[in-house]
């Protein structure tokens, strides 16, 4: 739906989704729907639940060490259990929902195949290990998946504004090369 709908509004003959980490995992589930003429994913969101399971521990952590706490007062499990009373649980400063957890613990996998006729998959090197053998199943499916690993420091952990360039850069060349930027 997304897709068609912005081919309709714009006018745009050639429509393609962008992502960055979980909007990255957005942007494969929608091409599902309707596939993209082209698909591009900034060190994307794989596997949901392990997500969230890290944003829960991340919370645990600033709680020792930001707030300067000794012990934790509500563990992982004790969040779980908040979620399934139906009660919402601030992470990180942001009030997550029942809903969004089990829309996020139960939820769609990633895609086995790719959505989209031509990928473009930036990851940073470190992430190399986890992201090769997705990339490679969907190359193998028969799509053009360009994966590059990249010397691009964790842009979503800084707190500052900072611009991913090598990711903007590889993004710009890319659509270039596949004639989809004037």
């Amino acid at each position: 739906a997304a897709v068609s709908c912005l081919a309709t509004r714009t006018g745009l003959e050639c429509v393609g989704l962008f992502g960055a980490r979980f909007g990255g995992f957005l942007a494969a589930q929608a091409a599902l729907e309707m596939p993209p003429e082209f698909l591009i994913l900034w060190s994307p969101i794989t596997n949901p639940r392990q997500y969230f399971r890290d944003l829960l521990r991340m919370r645990l952590t600033a709680d020792l060490i930001h707030l300067g706490a000794d012990r934790v007062g509500l563990t992982t499990q004790g969040m779980t259990e908040e979620f399934k009373a139906g009660r919402s649980v601030d992470v990180l400063g942001n009030e997550f929902s029942p809903e969004f957890y089990q829309q996020m613990t139960a939820g769609p996998l990633w895609p086995e195949q790719a959505p989209s006729p031509k990928v473009l998959w930036l990851s940073r090197l470190a992430e190399r290990g986890q992201y090769s053998p997705l990339a490679q199943k969907w190359a193998d499916s028969g799509r053009a998946v360009d994966m590059q690993f990249l010397p691009e420091a964790p842009f979503w952990e800084e707190l500052s504004r900072i611009f991913p360039e090598k990711f903007g850069g590889a993004s710009d060349t890319w659509l270039a090369a596949q004639g989809m930027r004037n």
